[in-house]
């Protein structure tokens, strides 16, 4: 059955991005495959974001690993974030120190990572929650 979801559009609230309801966006049902390359995908460009060399240079993170499904985030004194690809599910699964825990569904017509409660993007959360946590401006770059 498809869903129907509102277009993205950033709105700040209560510190989490959601979406106007300026158009749909569908949401498919997503093909397993499509699901498990999206999910790898996505969680690879997070890991590779916070390994670039100017959020390296902060020394802030202790540790990232990304290993079977699993990128596991610890910055010290600020807590771990862990996300987690569910296939299962077919979300990908957040566990967050600032937003709590989260679940973020793909929505393959627009290529994006929603979230299921806020409806804001799982992109937006990391921007959102490294910027705040690193003191950096931290930005996945637009294609």
């Amino acid at each position: 059955h498809d869903h129907l979801y509102n277009k993205q559009q950033v709105i700040f609230s209560n510190n989490f991005t959601t979406l106007s309801d300026k158009s749909d966006i569908k949401l498919t049902n997503t093909d397993p495959e499509v699901f498990a390359e999206e999910a790898d995908r996505m969680l690879n460009d997070i890991q590779y974001l916070l390994e670039t060399d100017q959020v390296d240079n902060t020394g802030l993170i202790d540790d990232i690993d990304y290993s079977d499904g699993i990128l596991k985030i610890v910055i010290p004194h600020q807590g771990t974030w862990v996300l987690n690809s569910h296939s299962f599910t077919k979300q990908i699964w957040v566990s967050s120190p600032i937003s709590g825990p989260s679940k973020y569904n793909y929505h393959q017509e627009e290529n994006l990572w929603l979230g299921e409660r806020y409806k804001n993007s799982l992109i937006q959360l990391i921007e959102e929650e490294m910027s705040t946590t690193l003191k950096l401006s931290i930005q996945f770059p637009t294609v």
